[in-house]
């Protein structure tokens, strides 16, 4: 079980500067609407991925499946999603819940974002990756 410690990581930015980043976990009230969110957009991607995997993914499959992750991700409200998941995340300090902090941090610097939310994720385990493996071992490498 995860203690109360904040977590450490660092990023570069699009410019090459690093930066430090602080991450509290969620707690579970508020984790688990982020984790059943983020499922549910996954869902019919990786259904369609786990039934490709053993035949291979030609062109039409995966013109398809780039097409069900296109609505998986608006179909969640990926910028309230993104600062959802950010929520209880600093970066060099700022807490990125505030909205000049936010500005300030992303600016420009988009693919940083997207690492930030990636790396939060992993850090509290929103997505249930043992399962996924689990449902999909020809996806294994």
């Amino acid at each position: 079980m995860p203690d109360d410690t904040p977590i450490r990581f660092s990023l570069t930015d699009a410019d090459g500067g690093p930066h430090d980043y602080l991450v509290a976990l969620h707690g579970a009230v508020e984790g688990q609407g982020i984790a059943w969110r983020l499922l549910a957009a996954g869902a019919e991607p990786l259904a369609r991925l786990i039934a490709s995997a053993s035949g291979g993914l030609d062109a039409a499959a995966l013109g398809s499946l780039g097409a069900d992750v296109r609505a998986a991700i608006l179909s969640v409200g990926a910028p309230a999603m993104t600062r959802d998941i950010l929520r209880y995340t600093s970066r060099d300090g700022a807490p990125l819940a505030n909205d000049a902090a936010f500005n300030a941090a992303f600016r420009g610097n988009y693919s940083e974002m997207l690492l930030a939310v990636r790396r939060v994720t992993e850090i509290n385990r929103f997505l249930p990756v043992s399962l996924i493996s689990e449902l999909a071992p020809g996806l294994r490498s």
